[in-house]
């Protein structure tokens, strides 16, 4: 699997290419592996670190000015946020399952939560997409959406479908009968979002409805 390259300040989930004595070396996009020093590996982690296996890490700068990895997290990313106010756009980064729902990290620095309630589907670890804050609760944590706002999150969604149909030729046999775990994969919208979508394409002539699912619109349909 390939990936963009990630640079210092970033947190990624990175294969393992090899163990050695000074420590495991990852694959992070760039000709030369990058090491995670056996001292920047938690006791109970190490047991996990084998070949072909992946790692979430940050990426900081070492005491010699050479990029290095960090499994040690929490010595880098903070559960308590400051400067974000509801409905602002993020970077996520899906991190691991929870009681509550699924932790994520939010723009490389900090911990965030998107709730159970909010998910509609599953997504791996070291998934990235767009999130937006859903509430900076007064203890300063978190709690994220993986889907816009308001009208924005009606935009997005019609976006989604509609390099989706583009992609499919023109037509996907979906609609209101779809299973909304099936409009997540498809699409990674809500059901919800993804009925609010139809009818706003729709009324602006961007699609067609029938029994056997959407259809680009004539003007729309990509040239073969």
């Amino acid at each position: 699997m390939t990936h963009e390259p990630v640079k210092i300040g970033d947190v990624a989930y990175l294969r393992i290419v090899s163990v050695k004595d000074a420590g495991a070396f990852l694959d992070w996009g760039r000709p030369k592996d990058l090491l995670l020093p056996w001292s920047e590996v938690k006791f109970e982690q190490k047991r996990r670190i084998a070949e072909g296996r992946r790692i979430m890490v940050c990426v900081f700068e070492a005491g010699d000015g050479r990029a290095a990895a960090s499994a040690r997290l929490d010595d880098f990313l903070r559960d308590e946020a400051g400067g974000y106010r509801a409905g602002d756009k993020v970077a996520v980064l899906v991190d691991e399952p929870t009681d509550l729902g699924l932790r994520v990290i939010v723009d490389n620095r900090f911990y965030g939560l998107v709730h159970a309630s909010d998910l509609f589907g599953s997504l791996p670890r070291g998934h990235r997409q767009d999130g937006w804050i859903k509430a900076l609760r007064a203890d300063g944590k978190l709690d994220i959406a993986l889907a816009a706002p308001g009208y924005a999150k009606v935009e997005s969604a019609a976006d989604r479908i509609l390099a989706a149909l583009a992609r499919a030729g023109g037509h996907l046999a979906v609609g209101d009968r779809t299973p909304p775990e099936t409009i997540h994969t498809l699409f990674g919208i809500s059901k919800k979002a993804f009925k609010q979508a139809l009818g706003a394409l729709y009324k602006g002539r961007k699609i067609t409805l029938d029994d056997a699912g959407i259809h680009l619109a004539e003007g729309q349909r990509p040239r073969s």
